[in-house]
């Protein structure tokens, strides 16, 4: 796979946890939301060795990378403030 286009995937692999939790949550995350979840995410898979770098792609996620969990709630947080 071509590296800029692996960074891309990633990268969209990442955004798509945001779009899971706004469907959880009923409704669009505001950017203060999706950028704390987003930032989460990606300390979790960096914290587990895995980058934008296509060699790094083959590391296990892990199972329940604490960040995401931490990521989820912050953005549930935020998002019931925002709604307020």
């Amino acid at each position: 796979m071509l590296p800029r286009l692996a960074s891309v995937l990633w990268l969209a692999s990442v955004a798509a946890f945001a779009g899971l939790l706004a469907v959880l949550l009923g409704g669009p995350l505001d950017p203060a939301a999706a950028a704390v979840v987003d930032r989460a995410v990606i300390a979790a898979y960096t914290a587990r060795g895995i980058t934008s770098d296509p060699r790094t792609h083959p590391r296990p996620a892990g199972t329940n990378p604490s960040a995401v969990n931490s990521a989820a709630s912050a953005a549930a947080s935020l998002a019931f403030q925002a709604r307020s």
